[in-house]
């Protein structure tokens, strides 16, 4: 437990001290700690806070004790050392202390600080009066919607992912839901791309938890989730989601129980995303470019949702049948609703606007076709200012498995600075 590598002195002095700092600024992450208070988020916002001011605590009572004594390092190494001891918590700490977390979560008021080992000698449990502190959001879900393919959807939720790791710190899961190519897997993952040739992707994907619902079998929210250069998780597409349809759903004469039922297919991708939303300040989903069961649960589990684009009338007139199927998965959630006597939670999914790709310019403005549909898109519903252009640079970077912020070149130094704006647009319009 916490008490056992830092002492019940310094937990309580931690605790006092997360209460008053909590509402001056956002704890950074941390691990091997768990609160069982005002909820999931809350509790993980605070565990962070409590444990980065544990570790400043201690560190502090030993260069105390240090200079008291007179003592010196006996090598250079040996400050990264007593650095090191104050760190004792693995990712293996960290999920027995969720795990705690959980079987004690019926006690709001409680803090429960965890670790591992012979160190653990004992539980602290400490009222915290600042409990109302630690109230975080989970993650915003934004799906990536088109009607038609070759409109730069993937290309856009791919970079956008990037930009927000790289330039914002956030932290970034992949949902990738585009079962015919599965397009920004391969992205992140060129290995994989083989493997969709033979129908299938090994290890729990999304489609697993579909076959759970149709089985009427034991379900779980789990599915593997990838880690790309450390820095963003993935959970790669799977071919098989194109057998995906409400169609298999068990009937009953029953239209009440054929209601949830047809709900808890709406409901599973959101019944996966649940179980991370709070690892997460943003979980990006690229969708398949057609109107499915599939879109239809990932518009139910997204905040908002986006629609890449380019600027001609072939690709556009697909952004009014996304709108459309929006409305209808929140007019369907309604109606089930209504049907439930009101017994579930939902907000209804937002349109955030449609993203210039591949656009087309002349002396640095849009062509004047790309220009009179980009006006009428806007009397459609909401457009990006910003938007980016056809060039070499996103080639090249396909090419080289890169982001283009990572090639050279002129082109495709100015598709990084538009996409760079993209992403700060994207920020604002989905907060």
């Amino acid at each position: 437990m916490l008490t056992g590598a830092f002492g019940v002195e310094t937990c309580r002095d931690a605790v006092e001290s997360a209460g008053e700092e909590a509402g001056a600024q956002r704890p950074w992450r941390g691990k091997g700690v768990y609160l069982a208070c005002s909820g999931r988020r809350g509790r993980a916002l605070a565990r962070r806070r409590i444990e980065t001011c544990a570790t400043r605590r201690l560190n502090e009572r030993k260069r105390s004790t240090d200079i008291a004594l007179g003592r010196r390092e006996a090598d250079p190494s040996a400050r990264q050392k007593s650095r090191d001891r104050t760190q004792p918590f693995s990712r293996r700490d960290l999920e027995q202390s969720r795990r705690a977390a959980r079987q004690w979560s019926s006690n709001r008021s409680c803090v429960t600080l965890s670790g591992q080992g012979k160190q653990a000698q004992g539980l602290l449990q400490t009222k915290l009066a600042t409990t109302e502190a630690y109230t975080g959001e989970m993650a915003k879900v934004i799906g990536f919607i088109s009607e038609k393919g070759g409109t730069g959807k993937t290309t856009a939720c791919y970079h956008i992912a990037v930009a927000l790791q790289r330039y914002h710190d956030k932290r970034v899961l992949i949902v990738d839901a585009d079962y015919q190519r599965g397009g920004i897997t391969g992205r992140f993952f060129p290995e994989l791309v083989e493997r969709f040739g033979s129908g299938e992707m090994s290890g729990t994907t999304m489609f697993h938890k579909f076959q759970e619902l149709y089985s009427a079998g034991e379900r779980s929210p789990e599915v593997d989730v990838l880690r790309w250069r450390d820095c963003i998780d993935v959970i790669v597409s799977d071919p098989r989601l194109s057998t995906v349809t409400e169609d298999k759903l068990p009937s009953t004469h029953n239209i009440r129980e054929n209601n949830r039922l047809l709900l808890k297919h709406l409901q599973v991708v959101d019944y996966v995303l649940g179980a991370v939303k709070e690892d997460y300040d943003y979980i990006l989903i690229d969708s398949h470019p057609e109107v499915s069961d599939v879109l239809r649960s990932v518009v139910y589990s997204s905040d908002y949702c986006v629609s890449p684009v380019k600027f001609d009338r072939q690709s556009s007139i697909g952004v009014a049948t996304v709108m459309g199927e929006i409305n209808n998965v929140n007019a369907d959630v309604e109606l089930i609703r209504n049907s439930l006597d009101g017994d579930l939670e939902y907000a209804d999914t937002v349109f955030s606007g449609s993203m210039g790709m591949m656009a087309r310019e002349w002396g640095g403005d849009l062509k004047q076709t790309e220009y009179l549909e980009r006006n009428r898109l806007r009397r459609t519903g909401s457009v990006f200012d910003t938007y980016v252009t056809e060039g070499d640079g996103l080639r090249r970077a396909l090419l080289e498995r890169n982001p283009v912020f990572d090639v050279s070149g002129n082109n495709a130094g100015r598709q990084a600075q538009q996409l760079r704006a993209l992403t700060l647009e994207f920020l604002g319009k989905c907060p």
